[in-house]
């Protein structure tokens, strides 16, 4: 049976305005504002880089950079642009759309990059164990000085992935082979997978070169590609070898890490399902996951470090203190951390406050209060209250009541015969139409 999305679309829409409208407490206000507790509000973190204590974070919506990760996240660029790569050279970053090359200058400004082909379509940007800045897509190209040097193909397909290997740059290619760069040429890694199978991720670990792709994980033998048994079905993001273990991120069972022949399952503490990115920072591990923002590993769990807001749904949203009467609560949502609420039309002076530092319950409302929301209001002695997609049955239109439209009908005063329409007679005044008075009418005679 179809699903009609548009429908299921308004539904939500109609929760989450159901959710605004009755959340204010005791006096409503014109709205709430949902503030990130931190992290890219881009949610869908899909590449990572670091270079000088800054860090970077490709997702859907832009390039988005952090002074440090117990900061939080802001945008930088790039607004809009789903960015699928970003490597850093020199203190400049180098974001990939798929479509895009854009380069950003130290000093902060981002400019379109021109590559020698017009049907470049630039997918993936590393830089590899030399220093050299490298751009896939239909093709490789390579950048030495300014200038762009087209390398040879590498073969079929579209690049999807890099490696900055030390025995050579491997990249990936979305038909299920790879190869690798050997100063002047290319040495192909093909043989054992399937041409629907894209080699979305690479790492080098224990000596052999693995590749994941959307179905499972393969190992090259020195010949062709072996699957990995044990792995089993899932769609891998990206690949690791920090802290001594192979480890996987897959866009359905989270992170999993080799354990001898085994494999098992490395998410605690992580909510998201899916993860699509890692960077290794030597001591810890960054993960980026689809639609749960950042994470980092720390000893034997991963601790969340940054959670969007934009791209979240709330689900629940619980007042910190009922006594206060602006209306102050935290909120959590699908993927997105906690976040912090408030009116909009009455927000604390200079902002609002951080975790830990909520308004006490002797606080006093502001003297600015905004304009009443008409409606039903929401007492603040609620401990929450739940969206939900499910909606009400639509009540149907009088006009389209079959019962009522009888109804209608059956009032009409004059006769129908099945000769046709009714004659009025002659000197008789129209018939009315409407509902029958009280006295009896006077039959109009048919044919």
């Amino acid at each position: 049976m179809r699903r009609d999305a548009n429908g299921i679309g308004r539904r939500i829409a109609g929760a989450a305005v159901l959710l605004i409208a009755t959340l204010l407490s005791g006096g409503a206000e014109a709205g709430l504002r949902l503030v990130p507790e931190g992290g890219p509000p881009g949610g869908d973190v899909r590449c990572l880089a670091a270079s000088g204590g800054v860090f970077w974070a490709g997702t859907p919506s832009g390039v988005f950079r952090g002074a440090s990760l117990g900061d939080g996240w802001a945008l930088d660029g790039l607004s809009g642009k789903p960015v699928s790569s970003v490597a850093i050279l020199n203190g400049e970053a180098w974001a990939a759309t798929g479509e895009e090359l854009w380069r950003r200058s130290v000093a902060g400004t981002w400019t379109l990059e021109t590559l020698p082909s017009s049907v470049a379509f630039p997918t993936t940007v590393a830089v590899d164990a030399s220093g050299v800045l490298w751009v896939g897509g239909l093709g490789a190209w390579r950048r030495t000085g300014s200038t762009w040097t087209a390398a040879p193909s590498p073969g079929t397909g579209i690049v999807t992935s890099m490696l900055a290997d030390p025995s050579g740059l491997v990249v990936g290619l979305s038909v299920g082979s790879a190869a690798r760069w050997t100063g002047a040429s290319w040495a192909m890694l093909s043989g054992g997978v399937g041409p629907a199978e894209g080699f979305r991720a690479l790492a080098s670990f224990g000596g052999t070169l693995w590749a994941g792709t959307n179905i499972t994980l393969y190992a090259w033998n020195g010949s062709s590609w072996v699957v990995d048994a044990a792995f089993g079905a899932h769609d891998v993001r990206a690949l690791t070898s920090w802290g001594g273990a192979l480890r996987a991120a897959t866009a359905d069972a989270g992170v999993l890490a080799k354990n001898g022949a085994a494999w098992v399952a490395d998410r605690n503490g992580i909510l998201p399902r899916g993860g699509q990115a890692f960077l290794d920072l030597g001591t810890d591990l960054l993960l980026g996951t689809v639609g749960g923002g950042v994470y980092r590993r720390q000893g034997s769990g991963w601790t969340w470090i940054g959670g969007p807001s934009p791209a979240a749904v709330v689900t629940d949203v619980v007042p910190l203190d009922p006594a206060i009467a602006t209306g102050w609560s935290a909120a959590t949502s699908l993927g997105g951390g906690a976040v912090l609420s408030y009116p909009v039309a009455a927000p604390y002076p200079g902002g609002p406050p951080e975790f830990g530092a909520f308004p006490t319950a002797a606080a006093k409302r502001p003297p600015w209060r905004g304009p009443r929301v008409p409606g039903p209001r929401c007492s603040s002695r609620r401990a929450a209250v739940r969206t939900s997609s499910r909606s009400r049955p639509r009540r149907r239109s009088p006009r389209a009541s079959p019962r009522r439209a009888f109804r209608r009908r059956s009032r009409i005063t004059p006769e129908r015969s099945s000769a046709g329409p009714p004659r009025r007679a002659s000197g008789a005044s129209p018939a009315r139409r409407g509902p029958p008075s009280r006295s009896p009418a006077t039959r109009v005679p048919g044919r």
